[in-house]
């Protein structure tokens, strides 16, 4: 690596000095992009460095946070989320309970000083179990049911009636099997004619 002569992230490559113990201290991943751009592996790790404790200091100001459950555990929300108050998980139903825990993590890491009671904490987990829910390729079904479901198993969850996408005739069917018949119609299907297809000048009845 050490006769790599510019570095194109705009760190200098260092001399042939470079220790055989700080290459082998850098994450396999590092290399790999070294590699592939022809830089010294130092140099990109220091970039990466610098770039992790900015992301890090504007998720630090932020008031409100949206990730994925997985990336939910990722190390510079560490200090962002010590006061986290709510959490919402969208798609519930769709996650495993094992993934859906992940964000929870990040409820749980309030700080004992910290100036919040548990009655000011909440999770709100809003999705729809009578559709697609977690994908699972195994032999087993252990993780097929979600979080979510086993909540609305054991609980009331709130229903949202009031469905805007639907065609009256289309929302028929899993309104009433699923949902025991409680959906309601916001949508005014258009009136629709084939005009079109009339001859101009032809008599219309």
């Amino acid at each position: 690596y050490s006769a790599v002569p510019a570095d194109p992230l705009g760190s200098p490559t260092l001399p042939e000095k470079t220790t055989e113990f700080a290459l082998h201290s850098i994450p396999a991943w590092i290399h790999k992009v070294a590699l592939h751009h022809q830089v010294n592996p130092v140099s990109v790790l220091a970039r990466a460095k610098s770039l992790y404790a900015e992301q890090k200091e504007i998720l630090d100001r932020a008031d409100i946070i949206l990730t994925t459950c997985a990336c939910a555990r990722d190390s510079r929300l560490d200090s962002t989320c010590l006061n986290i108050t709510q959490l919402i998980v969208d798609e519930a139903a769709q996650a495993t309970e094992p993934e859906a825990f992940i964000p929870f993590h990040r409820l749980a890491s309030v700080e004992p000083n910290a100036q919040l009671q548990p009655k000011h904490r909440r999770v709100v987990l809003i999705g729809d179990h009578q559709q697609l829910g977690p994908v699972v390729v195994s032999n087993t079904q252990a993780l097929a049911l979600s979080m979510f479901e086993r909540v609305a198993k054991s609980t009331a969850p709130i229903l949202l009636q009031m469905q805007y996408r639907m065609h009256p005739s289309i929302r028929a069917f899993p309104s009433l099997h699923f949902y025991n018949n409680q959906l309601v119609d916001v949508y005014t299907p258009p009136r629709r004619t084939l005009h079109w297809l009339i001859p101009e000048g032809a008599a219309r009845g």
